[in-house]
């Protein structure tokens, strides 16, 4: 929305796997990002978005997929 007055909340912790392979190896870099979400308009952005452990490791507690 356009003309929304955007009044962002912190929704979580999202992930998602790089999109190739790391060398030597089948595992997946898995991104990690802070969700937030317009209270008014229900717009999502993800920012700060980053590398931590690969596919084959658990994720971090309380993370959602994207």
């Amino acid at each position: 929305m356009a003309d929304c007055d955007h009044n962002f909340s912190y929704a979580g912790l999202v992930w998602h796997f790089e999109k190739y392979s790391m060398p030597g190896s089948g595992a997946h870099g898995v991104i990690y990002e802070d969700r937030y979400f317009c209270q008014r308009c229900l717009e999502i952005r993800d920012i700060n978005p980053r590398v931590q452990g690969n596919s084959y490791e658990k994720r971090v507690e309380g993370s959602i997929p994207k």
